[in-house]
Formats: structure tokens, C-alpha cells, sequence
């Protein structure tokens, strides 16, 4: 006598780019250190990195003023050697962020000495050097803005790759986010920016979202602030500007924060190729109530990664084939057995290229 086979398929079309958008991604137990261009961000990140799809990121700080945020200025202060220390000894500590003052306290050996304190209790620790925008930005000209990028993608060959040949074992990410403010400056020049009218309130403070810089030093308002953010997220997160709901600034909404982060983004994402956290994983559920059935599972994802499946305990045995092709990824995976009511998960995650 045959039994009937009955043929069940579930297709799955989605893109890995929408499904990030909607799995979080796992933060990080981070020390940030540095001076007030960096403070204002690392508090912002603490607050919206969930609402921006990051879970779990704690950031512990610890900050000074000026060039005493410097690596070298915050080894040289005690009270800040041992705040860190007691931090970095308990062996919890899985990035640690430092920034860029000047060539004189943000040496190589400067930053060394922070590496080299942090693993010795965590061994797998990251690192995330952040770099701002220069002091006294009232003081720049249309004409300044492309040496200023430069000399700020510059310190990656003189600063980020010997970092990275000393610690090949640690991921050393770059920031540059200064870049962000230098974008915003450059819209401002081309009066593309609306709301705003000043570069900044030099020779005093002032907080209007008027001015993209509190004072003559270059202390950040709102917008430079949340740019900056943004540019963090992406760097450190892979968080997708382009994917989140509108980041605006209160009294500036036709500010399209989102468009700035994505340009920047695209800028510094060579420099950090492979450093970023994997993609999360798909995680599919099925339910059946048969017996025998020929149960057939496909999806199609547009990335360049090879993907493998992981199922749980209950299954039975099954095969599984997978195919790249110019679209993307497509695979399939298929069981003949008897289910009786079952409920099956399946878990489709990135897996390195065998190449």
C-alpha cells in the first residue's frame, strides 16, 4: 500500500538589509574615555542605541576637558588610570573607546599604553578610536573643508594601520566623524541647511539650534551632536541610517540626519571592511499536524555571504542544497519524515566563504 505524500512548501523572499533593520544587534560592554567633541555622542549612543536597534550597549565613561581627554592627558591623570583600571580588571570589558586630540598627546605609544592595560584582562577586547572635527570651526572656509578631510582620513595611515599591525588579533575601528560636521558645514556654505544660520555663537555659548557650534571652541549643538551619533552607530553597529524612522532634530526638521549618516557612512566603511558584528541571524518557525510529509523550505537573501542552516533537536534527518547566483543567495532544505504535529524552527545564518 502507498502513503500519501503530501508537498508543502514555504518560500521566504527577504533581504538582509530589511530583516537588520528589524533584529537587533548585540551591543557591546564599552569604557569610553575622551574630551567634550566626544562626551556628548558616547551619552547619546547609551541612549538611543536601542531605539536604533542595538541590544544591550553599555557604555561606562570617563571624561576630561580639552587636550586632558587626550590618551596621553588620561594616562597621565591617577584618578583616571585607577577609575579605568578597576573597570578593565574585572575582565567585562568588550570595547574600549578612546579619541583624537592632538599629534602631541594622541601618539601611537599614547594609545599603546590603553591597549595594552585593557588586555590584560580581556584578551578579546575591541577598540574604537574616534576622530572630531578641529577646534575653532567658526574659523573655517569653504576652501579649508577638503585639506580638513583629508588630514582627517590621513591619521588612518599614520595612526589606525600601525595599531592594527601591533594588535592583529583586535579589531581596531576607525571613526572619523568629524567628517559628519564637516558636511554639515559644507551645506551650511551652499545655504542648503535649513534653520541654521551661523556656524557658531564665538565668541560666547549659546544653544540655538541656529548655530551648528555652541561656542568659538567648536562644542557641538544638537545637530553636529546627533550626526555624530548616527556616524558612531554606524561604524561601531552597522546600524543603516537609511532604515530607521527620521532622526531630526527638534527645531530643525528639514535636517535629513539620516541622508548625512549614510553619506559619511559610506566614506568610512572601507576602512572598517570585516570588522563590523555579523549580520543576525533569520529565525523561522513552522508548525505542521500530518504525518509523512514532504516538507520543502526556500528562501532567497541578496548578500554575497554563504549561509548554513541550524535546526533544532526535534527534527528528523534531512538534506539540504545551496546555490549562489548573481541575485543572490538561494538554498533548500527538505525532510521526508513523520512530523505529527511538531513544531520546527528553522535558523538561517551567515556562514564564511569557504573560497
Amino acid at each position: 500500500m502507498m502513503v500519501p505524500i503530501r508537498l508543502l512548501t514555504i518560500t521566504l523572499l527577504f533581504t538582509l538589509v530589511a530583516f537588520s533593520a528589524d533584529a537587533a544587534v548585540q551591543g557591546y560592554r564599552g569604557l569610553f574615555m575622551g574630551h567634550s567633541f566626544f562626551r556628548p555622542s558616547a551619552q547619546q549612543l547609551n541612549q538611543l542605541s536601542a531605539e536604533w536597534g542595538v541590544d544591550g550597549h553599555i557604555g561606562h565613561t570617563i571624561f576630561r576637558g580639552g587636550s586632558n581627554g587626550s590618551p596621553l592627558k588620561l594616562w597621565e591623570d591617577s584618578e583616571v588610570l585607577q577609575d579605568a583600571t578597576d573597570l578593565l580588571s574585572g575582565g567585562q570589558i568588550e570595547l574600549l573607546a578612546l579619541t583624537y586630540y592632538s599629534a602631541e598627546n594622541s601618539r601611537i605609544e599614547d594609545y599603546q599604553q590603553w591597549f595594552d592595560l585593557a588586555l590584560e584582562s580581556n584578551p578579546e577586547i575591541k577598540f574604537l578610536i574616534t576622530i572630531p572635527w578641529t577646534l575653532g570651526p567658526h574659523r573655517i572656509t569653504p576652501g579649508d573643508l577638503e585639506g580638513l578631510r583629508l588630514g582627517t582620513l590621513a591619521l588612518f595611515d599614520s595612526l589606525i594601520t600601525p595599531l592594527r599591525q601591533r594588535y592583529p588579533n583586535n579589531a581596531v575601528i576607525f571613526c572619523p566623524y568629524g567628517l559628519g560636521a564637516y558636511e554639515l558645514i559644507e551645506n551650511f556654505f551652499d545655504g542648503e541647511l535649513d534653520g541654521v544660520e551661523y556656524l557658531s555663537a564665538a565668541p560666547s555659548s549659546n544653544s540655538g539650534d541656529e548655530y551648528l557650534f555652541r561656542d568659538a571652541t567648536g562644542h557641538a549643538n544638537d545637530l553636529v551632536t546627533t550626526l555624530s551619533t548616527l556616524t558612531w552607530a554606524n561604524t561601531l553597529y552597522g546600524v543603516d541610517p537609511t532604515e530607521l524612522d527620521p532622526v531630526r532634530v527638534t527645531n530643525l526638521p528639514e535636517v535629513d540626519l539620516n541622508s548625512f549618516a549614510y553619506e559619511v557612512g559610506q566614506i568610512v566603511m572601507p576602512y572598517n571592511e570585516g570588522l563590523l558584528p555579523p549580520e543576525p541571524p533569520l529565525l523561522v518557525r513552522a508548525s505542521f499536524n500530518t504525518t509523512r510529509t514532504h516538507i520543502t523550505l526556500s528562501w532567497t537573501g541578496t548578500s554575497d555571504s554563504r549561509y548554513q542552516i541550524e535546526r533544532s533537536p526535534d527534527f528528523g534527518s534531512g538534506s539540504w542544497t545551496l546555490v549562489e547566483t548573481a541575485e543572490g543567495v538561494n538554498g533548500e532544505m527538505t525532510w521526508l519524515d513523520t512530523v505529527d504535529g511538531a513544531s520546527m524552527f528553522f535558523r538561517i545564518v551567515p556562514q564564511a566563504s569557504s573560497d
